[in-house]
């Protein structure tokens, strides 16, 4: 079952709309309101789990849309934002649609055109991202497209040598500090499956732990993106892999090497510490571990000799690092 909530300022819409959902098991949780005032006095307290608010342009006019994105956001981190603009894609500047995609991280846009589709609309709400789809579009000489800018999202991976050493509060705990200090959007996606982050709060931090990511879209959403990878694989006291956790893939993998900066956690004692040299030996790993590498115990280990950047997880020089990350910008790995 997928929840909806819609913003239209019409019945005669969401009636339209309601008859066509009912058949495909996707329910409005909420009447139609009436205004963005009204939207944000009533969303916060809807106790079901909403999936996807449509909202329509003309009604977020005369409100400040930052402040409404985020009440959404805050309310729902993993939800489906829809814009739905009157009339066709063809009628807009393309400033008008940058300003959602660039300043408020929203690329799901939909065209009235000549009125509405219930059975598209019904499609587009049981799919994944859109991508700034057009409703009943018409021809027309199609505008230049703006030269994309260079893409500036700083990409930092978390990944655990053993299961319960803190690499979810660990990507909490940066996204909120990447978030604060350098007031700027920043995304945490989930990768364990666990949903642990599903409860995680934080000021201009979105923590995704729905299926079927979009990796391209957020980094090119937001300025910082803190990937948790969890624990994903179970490895001997020497450092010898057993198994890896299924939900590892091969694109996940990519992903992690691709990061701007890859962080290792694990314990320092005696049965864990050894674990690491997984990273470092395996023929798999060791050619990419390079100077974007820090591994993180839980106190410094003593014995533990490699020329790799090894730190206690409270140390400084951590913030430091990621101060300095952010400061240069990611090389667009």
């Amino acid at each position: 079952m997928i929840h909806v909530v819609t913003l239209f300022g019409d019945q005669h819409k969401q009636d339209i709309l309601e008859v066509e959902c009912a058949r495909q098991n996707i329910r409005f949780v909420r009447e139609d309101f009436q205004s963005a005032e009204e939207f944000l006095e009533g969303f916060s307290a809807i106790d079901t789990t909403v999936d996807v608010v449509i909202l329509g342009e003309t009604r977020m006019e005369t409100y400040e849309k930052s402040e409404l994105f985020d009440t959404i956001r805050i309310a729902e981190p993993n939800i489906r934002i829809i814009i739905l603009f009157p009339g066709y894609r063809n009628q807009y500047i393309e400033e008008q649609i940058r300003e959602y995609k660039e300043v408020y991280g929203i690329s799901d846009i939909l065209y009235e055109g000549a009125g509405i589709d219930a059975a598209y609309f019904a499609e587009v709400m049981k799919k994944g991202f859109l991508y700034d789809c057009q409703v009943n579009a018409y021809d027309e000489p199609e505008e230049t497209p703006p030269q994309p800018k260079e893409n500036k999202c700083v990409k930092i991976g978390i990944i655990g040598l053993t299961h319960g050493c803190g690499v979810t509060n660990m990507a909490v705990a940066i996204s909120n500090y990447v978030a604060l200090s350098q007031d700027m959007p920043v995304k945490v996606v989930d990768f364990t499956e666990t949903g642990s982050l599903r409860f995680a709060k934080g000021k201009k931090v979105t923590y995704l732990v729905h299926a079927g990511i979009d990796v391209e879209r957020v980094c090119r959403t937001s300025g910082a993106v803190i990937f948790d990878f969890g624990a994903p694989f179970l490895l001997t006291p020497k450092g010898k892999l057993i198994t890896t956790e299924p939900s590892f893939t091969l694109g996940r993998e990519t992903c992690f090497k691709g990061c701007d900066l890859k962080i290792c956690m694990g314990f320092s004692d005696p049965w864990h510490v050894g674990k690491v040299k997984y990273f470092w030996h395996e023929k798999r790993w060791k050619k990419e571990v390079d100077d974007s590498w820090i591994f993180l115990f839980d106190t410094l280990p003593e014995k533990l000799k490699t020329k790799y950047a090894v730190y206690a997880r409270n140390d400084k020089e951590i913030e430091a690092r990621i101060d300095r990350l952010l400061k240069e910008g990611s090389n667009g790995t």
